[in-house]
């Protein structure tokens, strides 16, 4: 069972805009609400570094920890997501995951509510809520 965490940090969050009832969250919203996003990654062998700017400027940083494996075919599988904002304050830790790197490029989606997850907000209250 997957964990996702709200920090305080984080403030007031916004629902999240998922693939339909799949509970898959699109790549395109890791940007968040900030325009014109580009990211860079970095890979030291047991995580990688996803940096989204917005007009240059450093907005969020993904550090997902994996770990590689080689059957039923060569692959990364994401066991945790630290999502860091520009000051490098923990805003989410997405935890228990079992996500497939390949399946994560294939279907340009994050399978992030599958199952009994569970989410716990911060101190402002935030639930997972829908729009």
């Amino acid at each position: 069972m997957a964990t996702v965490q709200y920090f305080d940090a984080l403030g007031t969050t916004q629902a999240l805009d998922l693939v339909g009832e799949s509970g898959m969250l699109p790549l395109d919203a890791l940007g968040g609400s900030f325009p014109n996003t580009s990211s860079t990654f970095q890979d030291d062998g047991t995580r990688i570094r996803q940096l989204i700017y917005s007009g240059g400027v450093l907005r969020l940083r993904y550090d997902y920890t994996y770990a590689t494996v080689v059957t039923p075919f060569a692959d990364k599988v994401i066991s945790q997501v630290n999502v860091y904002g520009s000051g490098d304050e923990l805003l989410q830790r997405w935890s228990g995951l079992s996500m497939s790197l390949a399946s994560v490029i294939a279907t340009n989606a994050l399978p992030v509510f599958q199952g009994e997850d569970q989410i716990e907000g911060n101190a402002l209250g935030n639930v997972l809520r829908r729009p």
